[in-house]
């Protein structure tokens, strides 16, 4: 992970749960451990009390099901952008 060489030239990052070498809730926790204080997004195809269970100590700004549609993922940037952090899911 790159997080310390790039750590202020972005705003939100967007992931996936399922990963190769580590999963989302694992990448986030990392991030946040790491002192990340911005949104995180966090997308799924199989949103399974279990995924959820697994980030609910995160500190997540949005979850979405996937398929979801584009436009909601650029609104909710969007809004983030303007203050907005609270956790949703989409």
């Amino acid at each position: 992970m790159q997080y310390h060489a790039h750590s202020g030239q972005f705003h939100a990052v967007i992931s996936d749960c399922d990963m190769p070498r580590m999963n989302g809730a694992e990448f986030t926790a990392e991030l946040r451990q790491r002192g990340y204080k911005g949104a995180i997004l966090v997308m799924s195809g199989h949103l399974t009390n279990d995924v959820r269970l697994a980030f609910r100590d995160c500190d997540i700004s949005r979850f979405y099901r996937k398929p979801f549609h584009v436009r909601n993922l650029v609104n909710d940037l969007d809004l983030l952008s303007c203050g907005g952090n609270q956790a949703a899911e989409s």
